[in-house]
């Protein structure tokens, strides 16, 4: 005996879940077994789909510990089922699982179009990686004094800065630059 679900569509492709309760055959006739099924009408040549069966509880939620999860399968027109000789035992199921006479099984779908791989030197084509004069760039910037947040006045002279550099060469800017204004004890070699 088998049990079909409805057809359902998952990337261009129909679907059906196949259930067993008395297994496929005489050597697991005590298991429930649980198959995905290529439902399209007509050849459509290789589909590679992965499947997630789970068996759900009596609020819907899955059963951890009747999780299967498959690795990536060819379904053809030759082979157009794969799935689960030995999902659960038919007992185990009865005694925890079945509620009103029903069980839920869901199952997730994902059906793989095509692997992409690019040869490095393609890839290398489409990266543009910047040079590795990242200490001129910064130069620059402190040179030109773009961005300017905090001053330093020296024997009578302003000298403009960036907070964030002068705290990362020094930990006693660090602590006074990067302390609430409320906590700062005062500071009079600058102001910002």
């Amino acid at each position: 005996m088998r049990v079909e679900s409805g057809k359902f569509n998952v990337r261009g492709q129909r679907w059906c879940i196949t259930c067993f309760p008395d297994g496929h055959d005489d050597e697991n006739a005590d298991w429930i077994c649980v198959d995905l099924n290529l439902a399209n009408s007509a050849a459509v040549g290789d589909v590679k789909a992965r499947a997630k069966f789970n068996l759900l509880d009596q609020v819907g939620e899955p059963v951890s510990t009747y999780t299967r999860t498959d690795s990536i399968w060819t379904f053809s027109s030759t082979d157009r089922s794969w799935g689960h000789s030995k999902f659960i035992k038919r007992m185990v199921l009865v005694s925890s699982y079945l509620y009103n006479d029903c069980f839920r099984i869901r199952c997730d779908v994902t059906v793989v179009h095509e692997i992409c791989t690019e040869t490095t030197t393609d890839m290398k084509s489409l990266l543009a990686v910047p040079p590795t004069d990242m200490h001129c760039q910064f130069g620059a910037i402190l040179e030109s004094k773009l961005g300017a947040d905090v001053t330093f006045m020296v024997s009578g002279e302003d000298f403009m800065a960036h907070r964030i550099g002068s705290a990362a060469r020094s930990p006693v800017f660090m602590a006074d630059l990067f302390t609430r204004s409320d906590e700062r004890k005062g500071c009079d070699c600058c102001s910002g």
